[in-house]
This record gives structure tokens, C-alpha cells and sequence, in this order.
């Protein structure tokens, strides 16, 4: 299921939710790649966010925060981005991360 959504019918367990970022101003987007249309699964394994603080989860790599990701939260890695970026998500690619908030 994707994060903090039920996976079905019936189920009620709690599930990591991303949190929305305090609103400062516009989001301007940075002319940077976006999340990779048509990309079916994993391809380069998973990843798990920092137990320290949670993680930014961006629209591009470097672009606007789209919210966070709790501490410890694994995510599957679906394409990578020069600098040290990784597009990430559930069971589909959700935003971009950088590689200094999560851990192999």
C-alpha cells in the first residue's frame, strides 16, 4: 500500500504518512527531471530513511518539497539522478530523496 494508506478492505493498521511541509511561498520548479513517466518497479533495490530526522521528499531533485518521510521508513529506489539523488516510493515512485537521508 502506499505510505499511510490502508492496504485494503478491513484494514486498519497504522502506516507511516508523509507529512506536508509548512507552506512557505510558491513552489518554483527547478527545471530539473521530473519522476520518470511509465517506470514499472524497483530498480535498484531499497533504501531506508535516517533514524536522526526525517527526510525530504521533492518533486526534482533539488526542487520543491513535496513533504517529508518519517525516520526509519523503507522505500524502493526507482531511478537515480546525478548528485546523489534517488526517486523513490512505495510500490511506485512517490519524489526524489538525497542519498545523505537514507542508509543501504
Amino acid at each position: 500500500a502506499p505510505l499511510g494508506l490502508p492496504s485494503g478492505p478491513g484494514d486498519t493498521a497504522p502506516r507511516a504518512a508523509l507529512i506536508p511541509p509548512v507552506p512557505t511561498e510558491p513552489p518554483v520548479m527547478s527545471g530539473m527531471s521530473t519522476p520518470a513517466a511509465g517506470v514499472s518497479g524497483p530498480m535498484y533495490g531499497e533504501v531506508t530513511t535516517s533514524l536522526r530526522s526525517p527526510v525530504n521528499l521533492r518533486a526534482a531533485p533539488g526542487g520543491p518539497v513535496l513533504g517529508t518521510v518519517p525516520r526509519g521508513t523503507t522505500l524502493q529506489i526507482f531511478d537515480m539522478a546525478p548528485g546523489g539523488w534517488l526517486l523513490v516510493g512505495d510500490t511506485g515512485p512517490l519524489g526524489w530523496v538525497h542519498v545523505s537521508g537514507v542508509e543501504r
